[in-house]
């Protein structure tokens, strides 16, 4: 087996402090720049496997799936709508409910999740004893829902018995809340978090805060049994609407996705070490493994995914020497992309290897990074598409036009940040280069094929300033129509901002 990568934590931590009077006046912005892509299709490219061309009015979606998509059961939903807009909706130096003030802690700090009416993401709680958490809620009734202690999750630094109870014994901790470890909700809000724990049964914990109990559950934790032996490792956890999670694990011979019931509180094996798939041997499943300062690891990647139908999606290498993006569902396995599959593009697909993780919607449609091989010397990136196996509908990659721009660099899949919705639109974080500056962008690509351009630096915010920087990780609800993303600002009112965006 190939050497897992291993991960080392840089966290720049910035805490800044603003006027909560001014930031309270939930401001809009203005709708969103849009271009439309209807380029002609060159005659050698046709059907589902469609080029996406490199101009500025390129054809994103084959027309026949964008038709296909709008006949279908979520057709009602899925209907354009011309009011874009973007609201704030938390913010550094705002007031909590039950005391305390609101500071997002660095951009290497915890990407937004979002769904429904809650938002959920681990920031520091100034004014009340425990110094970090979880906050759950909207503007109108955000509230700390667990409370940590001392450094972030992994730092060795447990603090002084400052943080929440914990389901294991002790109190909570460091929490985890990197893009790497992002925490995840669904739209009832319940959440599904990893965190250290001090003075417990255990050291480090999967955890669900159940939103209807206000109670937290234990998913997993170090040392337990599982169908793979006792547990030494751990990832973040992929949540659905029934309050099931899917995340990584790893135990002293064996990897495994592993799938847990809010109901029955049992866990599950959906794919180990050793396991048959159609295309293989399962010889590699928790590909990166990210190291803290305390010399403790935790999986970084690549994280499954499960939607509301109980349909689980994953990566996994066979053979020794073939990743592949799998879809469990029903008891079966079925290969959805295949490293070495040809493209639209002519190029060959190729796993990039930095633990990029498949995204799911609830139509079984599948969004990731990864590479186009053409040679050795011309290896691009780019977001596909797949709506069945071995479907590709390329999606933005380098070296596009857009908006008149060279596109020069796209985020990669993070799981469990939600980059496509069950209608087909697609968000994502982008950088452009005019021949004089660049520019990164939030955009949303829809399924008409017009792109929105959600955010830019340089222009306006809704508070005053301009975008300074966007964060890479852009994610939409899981029910769709609504989204979220993170920014900081110049000027106006600076600060470390969530903003909601509505399509």
């Amino acid at each position: 087996m190939t050497m897992k990568w291993q991960l080392s934590l840089l966290v720049l931590s910035v805490l800044c402090l603003t006027t909560t009077a001014a930031l309270a006046q939930n401001k809009k912005h203005s709708e969103f720049d849009q271009i439309r892509l209807d380029a002609p299709v060159p005659p050698s490219v046709t059907g589902a496997m469609q080029k996406l061309i490199a101009s500025s009015a390129a054809t994103v979606y084959p027309a026949a799936y964008s038709q296909s998509l709008r006949s279908s059961s979520f057709s009602a939903a899925c209907q354009q709508r011309t009011n874009s807009q973007i609201e704030i909706s938390s913010y550094s130096g705002e007031s909590l409910m039950g005391g305390g003030t609101l500071q997002l802690t660095g951009y290497d700090s915890p990407r937004p999740t979002l769904g429904g009416l809650f938002e959920v993401q681990p920031a520091s709680f100034l004014g009340i004893a425990s110094s970090h958490g979880l906050l759950v809620g909207d503007r109108s009734n955000a509230f700390p829902a667990v409370r940590g202690c001392g450094g972030i999750g992994g730092s060795g630094v447990p603090g002084n018995g400052c943080g929440d109870p914990s389901p294991v014994g002790g109190r909570f901790s460091g929490l985890f809340g990197t893009s790497l470890h992002a925490v995840d909700t669904n739209d009832q809000g319940d959440t599904v978090f990893l965190s250290d724990i001090d003075q417990g049964s255990t050291t480090r914990g999967l955890f669900l805060f159940d939103i209807s109990t206000m109670t937290t559950r234990t998913i997993a934790s170090l040392g337990m049994s599982s169908p793979i032996g006792s547990i030494v490792e751990l990832s973040g956890g992929t949540i659905n609407s029934s309050g099931d999670v899917v995340f990584l694990a790893n135990s002293q011979n064996s990897e495994a996705v592993l799938h847990w019931s809010k109901q029955s509180g049992l866990i599950t094996k959906i794919v180990a070490l050793g396991d048959t798939l159609p295309t293989g041997t399962v010889t590699w499943i928790t590909q990166n493994l990210f190291r803290h300062p305390d010399q403790s690891f935790t999986i970084a990647g690549p994280r499954p995914a499960i939607n509301d139908r109980g349909t689980v999606a994953f990566v996994a290498e066979v053979n020794n020497n073939q990743w592949g993006y799998y879809v469990y569902r029903g008891g079966q396995f079925t290969v959805y992309a295949l490293e070495g599959d040809i493209l639209p593009s002519g190029a060959t697909l190729l796993y990039n290897g930095f633990g990029e993780s498949v995204i799911l919607n609830n139509q079984d449609h599948l969004g990731f990074s990864a590479g186009e091989f053409f040679s050795s010397t011309n290896q691009l990136s780019r977001w596909f598409f797949v709506t069945a196996p071995r479907i590709y509908i390329p999606r933005l990659g380098h070296r596009d036009q857009l908006f008149g721009e060279r596109v020069t660099s796209i985020a990669i899949s993070r799981g469990p940040h939600q980059a496509i919705d069950d209608c087909g639109n697609s968000v994502f974080w982008t950088e452009t280069d005019n021949g004089v500056q660049l520019t990164e962008s939030i955009i949303l690509i829809d399924v008409h094929g017009v792109v929105h351009r959600i955010a830019q630096t340089g222009q306006p915010t809704p508070l005053g300033g301009t975008f300074s920087i966007l964060d890479a990780s852009p994610s939409f609800a899981k029910s769709g129509r609504q989204g979220a993303f993170r920014f900081s600002q110049a000027g106006g009112l600076s600060s470390s901002v969530i903003a909601k965006f509505s399509y």
